[in-house]
């Protein structure tokens, strides 16, 4: 049975759009913070160390590879993660040399171990060393990633 035309429009007079019209605000407003973020989020990019070792309680060396050589410079933050300690061995600390040598960069730190480190430090400690290169946004990063941004280059992932 057809509905009479006088019916549809108190239906459609009847209707209320405020639900729909709420979640389209809340679409907007998650996309407006989404954007925010996308843009103006920094996210820290490390560099790693080959290797690392203690030299005294307040000095370690670590070794990087000569392609860092342009991101590493002195007074940058650094953190030694010592070998066995994952949870409680991380000590911080600033680049304070930088030589180049035939392993590598040799790079020196100055830790300030914190009274919290569950271990005596020892010469000869072994580890790795994240030393903070540099902040980007994850629009820079996705720049980067397809290679049209400054620095960035494109990664092919093998299956």
């Amino acid at each position: 049975m057809a509905t009479t035309f006088s019916h549809t429009l108190r239906s459609l007079r009847a209707d209320n759009f405020r639900g729909s019209i709420w979640l389209v605000l809340l679409g907007v407003l998650a996309l407006i913070f989404w954007f925010g973020w996308f843009f103006f989020a920094q996210i820290l990019i490390y560099s790693t160390s080959q290797s690392a070792s203690l030299q005294s309680s307040n000095r370690a060396v670590a070794v990087f590879p000569l392609s860092e050589v342009k991101r590493l410079h002195p007074g940058q933050t650094a953190r030694l993660q010592l070998a066995g300690l994952e949870n409680n061995g991380t000590i911080t600390g600033r680049v304070s040399n930088i030589e180049q040598t035939a392993q590598g960069l040799q790079v020196s730190l100055d830790l300030q171990p914190a009274p919290d480190v569950p271990v005596q430090l020892q010469n000869g400690m072994s580890g790795s060393v994240k030393i903070e290169v540099e902040q980007v946004s994850p629009a820079t990063l996705v720049l980067r990633a397809i290679g049209a941004a400054p620095g960035g280059q494109v990664v092919f992932l093998a299956p």
